[in-house]
C-alpha cells in the first residue's frame, strides 16, 4: 500500500502519457495475474 501512495504523490509530476502507461501497465499486470 505504501508503494501505491508514493506513486500517487509522484503522478502529478509525471507527464500524462507516463501516468497513462503506468495505469495500463498496472491493469495488464492485474489481468495477467488473474489469467493464471
Amino acid at each position: 500500500m505504501v508503494k501505491i501512495q508514493k506513486i500517487s504523490e509522484i503522478e502529478p509530476c509525471l507527464g500524462f502519457t507516463e501516468f497513462d502507461m503506468l495505469k495500463k501497465y498496472r491493469q495488464s499486470f492485474a489481468t495477467s495475474e488473474l489469467g493464471r
